[in-house]
């Protein structure tokens, strides 16, 4: 082989190798896109009888896009609610992160949720006839929503309870003004070294070394959140646009405040939702 050939075979192997490398770091966060992806896929007929769903206009890093969407009837059963829920939280900060922001203690991305339920109910069911919603028993929605997303991370015995609702002022969605809301869930967290659940694996979670000084896992947090309801009578169904984010104390007695950090965001993004109909492919 000539020098020439030598040298074009060494920049071969060496572009061969930084791409697999690349694609060995970034392995995480292809999984968790294929996952999406799958989840996305399932059959979901109560978004087809809802008639309606969300379009979401505004999703910045590192926001998990496109949003997930779940089926609900069944973790809403006891309630005797169908419906869907279309959500995200945080991904992986960068192509070679092994986790997603939402498990990350330190970032004001952790234990993040922002989304939107369509419930299959009539106006009367959450007060919307009254012209005032019954912000507790929404809240039921989201109480048992989380208490099965803790479940599945493998929690023994979740706690979800919701505390406090407060009416703060408006927001504009989908082009018209909406009643904003408040509200604060005392909860568990999801973070833990639990390697068994799927969910977990499919999440990723930072190294027990990284945050066992300061926290145990499934530890007390509070959620606070922005959100906003509303009856549809053109499709039938109560839509609720929900954003929160988290509040803990850490064993040092240090408090982080996240939710603060990124209510702007959440209420943008929010801004951002416009409904389309929902057609059977």
């Amino acid at each position: 082989m000539t020098t020439q050939g030598k040298k074009i075979g060494i920049v071969i192997l060496s572009i061969i190798i930084i791409i697999l490398i690349f694609i060995s770091t970034s392995f995480h966060a292809l999984r968790l896109q294929f996952g999406v992806w799958k989840l996305n896929r399932r059959p979901a007929n109560q978004e087809i009888l809802n008639g309606v769903k969300p379009r979401f206009n505004y999703l910045p890093s590192p926001w998990v896009s496109p949003m997930m969407k779940q089926q609900m009837n069944q973790i809403w059963e006891p309630l005797n609610f169908k419906g869907m829920n279309y959500f995200t939280f945080a991904g992986p900060k960068n192509i070679f992160a092994k986790f997603v922001e939402r498990m990350n203690p330190y970032s004001p991305y952790y234990q993040a949720w922002f989304g939107v339920y369509i419930i299959k109910a009539p106006q009367e069911r959450f007060g919307f006839d009254q012209d005032e919603m019954d912000v507790k028993e929404l809240g039921k929605l989201a109480v048992y929503d989380q208490n099965a997303w803790l479940k599945a991370t493998g929690d023994p015995n979740p706690l979800v309870r919701g505390e406090h609702y407060e009416k703060i002022g408006k927001i504009r969605v989908d082009g018209i003004e909406r009643t904003l809301y408040e509200g604060t869930m005392t909860s568990h967290a999801d973070l833990t070294e639990n390697k068994e659940s799927l969910l977990v694996r499919f999440l990723g979670v930072p190294p027990k070394s990284v945050w066992e000084r300061d926290l145990t896992p499934y530890h007390v947090v509070t959620l606070e959140g922005i959100y906003s309801g509303w009856y549809s009578p053109e499709y039938e169904v109560t839509i609720v646009v929900y954003g929160c984010g988290s509040f803990f104390q850490v064993s040092s007695g240090k408090t982080y405040n996240h939710f603060e950090k990124i209510k702007d965001e959440l209420l943008k993004m929010a801004e951002g939702i416009e409904f389309v109909p929902a057609k059977k492919k």
